[in-house]
């Protein structure tokens, strides 16, 4: 019987409100951050690409940025040009001109691409423009050039 009322004794003090004290409670904040850098792809024209003798503006292809910029920002490509060079005769050169091919007329020395370009995946038609004086004086064999295309992260000021 004693063991009856010590479980009764035990099973009603379980039932029994616990009262919480505000200095027992305790807070705090952890802060949490994330940082979504900027990212973009650079697509160039196709390499090797023929140019046909006498021939004065030849299509080149699509040189297009796309990507997620942060909008204080503009991706800016720039080019360097090796000129058609001689391969027997490095003295023998055909200079060109890279253009847009929307104005002919300009050479083409880069761009800029902000945010909205870089989502909408903005692409530039490039050529390249020998003119025919260049092509009259130009000596036999087989010639060889480049087009360095450069791009990076600026701020847009």
């Amino acid at each position: 019987m004693k063991l009856i009322k010590l479980g009764l004794i035990c099973c009603a003090s379980l039932l029994l409100p616990v009262t919480g004290f505000a200095q027992d409670r305790q807070e705090g904040t952890t802060e949490v951050t994330a940082d979504v850098p900027s990212t973009y792809t650079m697509t160039i024209p196709a390499s090797p690409k023929q140019i046909v003798a006498n021939t004065d503006i030849t299509d080149l292809g699509s040189l297009s940025v796309k990507g997620n910029l942060d909008p204080t920002k503009l991706i800016e490509v720039t080019v360097e040009k090796k000129q058609l060079e001689n391969q027997r005769d490095n003295t023998q050169k055909i200079p060109f001109s890279l253009v847009d091919s929307s104005n002919a007329n300009t050479e083409w020395t880069g761009a800029t691409w902000n945010a909205d370009d870089c989502t909408a995946a903005k692409a530039l038609e490039l050529s390249v423009k020998i003119d025919q004086p260049s092509w009259a004086a130009a000596k036999p064999g087989q010639y060889k050039g480049s087009i360095v295309f450069t791009s990076s992260i600026i701020d847009n000021e």
